[in-house]
């Protein structure tokens, strides 16, 4: 603590008489004091006499008191002080006049009571005593100076501060996310610099504001454009939704590769960095997007199985179905399809194939009928009938099928309006069938008869006489399809609408 001492009272030996004690008073200028000092008082009594005298000395330029040849007994010094001085103190000491030889000297701190001065004598003797006081020195109050960080830390949080000399250094508080402005009291920010004025204790409280920074996303393989976003430090902000696009992909989330962290679409965050004007980068997080691939048994109870598929994944498609009288012969993209594009366990990736807007592909069985050779004996009778569809039978199939016919009458393949109930049978599919007949011939052999309408006749090999293919009862020439027959054997083929 720094104290003013400031030599402002001078009460020294001017004159001595015959008695020891006896001392004339001076005050000396002190008034550069009267900051400090509002006055000195000084109570003495006269030898001899029962009545005290009293002096007021009050700072100035030329303030002094002189009382010749008094002989002094005793005194009593008081200092009365102005607001923010608190203590004061006065220096003596004893020395023989004559001889400058100081004998004593001490401190006298001066309380509301005031101080006596000693007052030395030694009787008997040639030595002359007397009492100097030569300086009275007055210490400034001091005070606490709190420092609220408020919501920031700082060390130290206070200080002891002196009435009339600067704050000096103010500590540098810190809070996550703020930039300190500087220390608010009595309305006003403090530097520091300014002198103490107050007379009592001070609180200052930390200014802050908050941060600013920026976010900016990146596309990440994707395309697309989006602006940067701004953020203030403890303001809790959604994140502008993704516009970029990346095909065959969706997007997953944000990343900040810095931090690791991620963040969902349109999520709401804050305090994405603590640093001024920073920049936060989050880039765009792909997932590759996820197919079905939808099984066809292509006969009955279509759908039977689903797969999933990620886009640049490989899979394996699924086993070969089995079905009485048919051979599978793999997968196709379409339910009418003869040959297939895929086979059985066929390691595939997703780029080979094409999904439809709602992610699904489709795949349909394609089935071969097995091919057998059927050999019809009259065995002495007369022939009849082998493959025969109804009334109200619909969409049979009559594929590669090989008959030898040693009979001589009735028909091989056969859609009848005789037998059944119901609509005509029509929409029959006659194909790649072999017909070889080793008879003669006659008006009761048929190879292929023809009934109703929607059928397909095509790709057939018919050796016989007679009637190869036949249009029957309800047959509509124009509504059917006849094409890559072969007849031989003197067969005909007749068409015309029933």
């Amino acid at each position: 603590m720094k104290r003013s001492a400031i030599t402002a009272l001078l009460l020294g030996l001017a004159a001595l008489s015959a008695r020891a004690g006896t001392v004339t008073l001076d005050i000396a200028d002190f008034g550069d004091m009267a900051d400090s000092v509002s006055s000195v008082v000084a109570v003495y009594r006269q030898t001899g006499l029962s009545q005290s005298i009293t002096n007021t000395y009050t700072p100035s330029a030329n303030a002094s008191i002189n009382v010749p040849n008094l002989m002094v007994e005793s005194m009593t010094l008081y200092a009365n002080l102005n607001p923010g001085y608190g203590n004061a103190k006065f220096v003596w000491y004893a020395a023989n006049y004559k001889g400058g030889t100081v004998f004593d000297q001490g401190e006298l701190q001066c309380g509301s009571g005031g101080v006596t001065v000693p007052f030395l004598t030694q009787p008997g003797t040639e030595f002359q005593l007397a009492t100097f006081v030569t300086n009275l020195t007055v210490t400034p109050n001091t005070y606490t100076l709190t420092f609220n960080p408020n919501g920031g830390t700082v060390q130290p949080n206070s200080k002891t501060i002196t009435y009339r000399e600067k704050y000096g250094t103010l500590p540098v508080p810190t809070r996550t996310g703020y930039r300190f402005d500087g220390w608010m009291g009595e309305g006003r920010i403090w530097t520091g610099n300014e002198t103490v004025e107050t007379l009592e204790n001070q609180t200052f409280t930390a200014q802050w504001t908050p941060i600013t920074y920026t976010v900016t996303f990146g596309a990440n393989g994707g395309t697309g454009t989006m602006a940067p976003q701004s953020f203030t430090y403890d303001e809790a902000q959604t994140l502008t939704p993704c516009a970029f696009s990346f095909e065959n992909y969706s997007f997953r989330c944000w990343t900040n590769a810095v931090t690791g962290l991620t963040y969902l679409n349109g999520a709401q965050v804050s305090n994405l960095t603590n640093v001024q004007d920073a920049v936060v980068a989050l880039d765009a997080v792909w997932a590759a997007k996820s197919y079905e691939i939808h099984y066809h048994r292509n006969y009955s109870s279509d759908i039977f199985s689903t797969q999933q598929i990620s886009y640049g994944e490989t899979v394996t498609l699924a086993s070969a179905l089995g079905r009485t009288g048919y051979k599978f012969l793999g997968w196709a993209l379409s339910s009418d399809a003869t040959t297939s594009s895929h086979g059985a366990n066929e390691m595939v990736s997703s780029s080979d194939f094409t999904f439809d807007e709602s992610g699904v592909l489709d795949l349909y069985a394609v089935w071969g009928a097995y091919s057998y050779t059927v050999s019809f004996s009259e065995n002495g009778g007369t022939g009849s009938s082998i493959l025969v569809v109804g009334k109200g039978g619909k969409k049979a199939v009559f594929d590669n099928n090989t008959f030898k016919i040693t009979g001589s009458s009735g028909n091989i393949m056969s859609a009848n309006v005789f037998v059944g109930s119901g609509e005509n049978p029509s929409h029959i599919t006659y194909t790649n069938n072999v017909i070889d007949s080793e008879t003669g011939s006659s008006g009761f052999m048929y190879g292929i008869t023809v009934c109703g309408e929607g059928n397909l006749v095509e790709g057939n090999t018919v050796n016989m006489k007679g009637n190869a293919i036949t249009n029957q009862y309800g047959a509509v020439a124009t509504k059917n399809i006849y094409r890559n027959n072969v007849i031989t054997g003197g067969g005909t083929m007749t068409v015309g609408t029933y």
